[in-house]
């Protein structure tokens, strides 16, 4: 992986493995851990792809944001505990 972009994606990538919080969030689920690291994936592609590379870095963010979140919610709803409104 020769690319400009690999700086970047590995200082991500750092980041995420030493935050203690998102760490400790993605031990306690798997499905916010797989999340975590399908987000680090997306932006990286968004930002060597042509069609979205153009866009500024906090376009690509929002709309990578809502998108994997809203999947996200779709996919794996969180469900109530008895007894909160």
């Amino acid at each position: 992986m020769n690319s400009p972009y690999r700086f970047p994606f590995l200082f991500c990538l750092a980041i995420f493995l030493l935050s203690g919080l998102r760490a400790d969030a993605a031990r306690r689920n798997r499905v916010v851990g797989a999340l975590v690291l399908i987000s680090f994936a997306a932006s990286w592609a968004f930002a060597v792809l042509p069609l979205v590379a153009g866009l500024s870095a906090g376009t690509r963010t929002l709309i990578l944001t809502v998108s994997i979140s809203a999947i996200a919610a779709a996919l794996f709803p969180v469900k109530e505990k008895e007894g909160t409104p």
